[in-house]
């Protein structure tokens, strides 16, 4: 048998109308060419527009729900916000901190960022290249991403800013 919903246009329509199908509806045929029937076990007929504009869907939706109980659109959407926090890089001991201690440790990562910073550009600027040079900038790489753990600003100086 083909798809009773295929004369409707609108997706989200058409989704809503399938699950309603799918829940006990049964369907009414098309009337004309732009309004579609759907009828509940009661008798209880409901019209909608086949093409219809901006969300009347919605309304379709809460109508079935009405008329049978059936729950066929559900509010909010199922993704997860990108603006969520996730979670999973986090371990344990990071969330059972205090914000004290949290702070205490940020302050003290950022003061030793800024020697190691120092300690470079001094290096750079004198033209030498020491034996713990190496050590210190992957040091300071580990406090960078230390901070972004825990959600703390890295100084500015890690964002270098073009002169010209």
């Amino acid at each position: 048998m083909s798809d009773p919903t295929r004369g409707i246009t609108c997706s989200d329509m058409r989704r809503i109308v399938r699950e309603a199908l799918a829940g006990g509806w049964e369907w009414a045929g098309i009337d004309g060419r732009t309004h579609a029937r759907i009828v509940w076990k009661d008798g209880t007929e409901l019209r909608f527009g086949c093409t219809p504009s901006l969300a009347s869907w919605k309304s379709t939706a809460t109508d079935i729900e009405r008329v049978s109980g059936i729950t066929v659109w559900r509010r909010g959407n199922k993704k997860r916000s990108r603006k969520a926090i996730a979670t999973s890089g986090f371990n344990q001991t990071y969330r059972s901190e205090s914000a004290a201690a949290v702070s205490d440790e940020a302050a003290r990562l950022r003061e030793e960022w800024e020697q190691i910073e120092n300690y470079l550009l001094a290096c750079v600027s004198t033209g030498s290249r020491p034996n713990d040079a190496l050590q210190k900038a992957l040091r300071r790489q580990a406090i960078a991403e230390r901070l972004r753990d825990m959600y703390q600003p890295i100084p500015p100086s890690a964002f270098p800013v073009d002169a010209s």
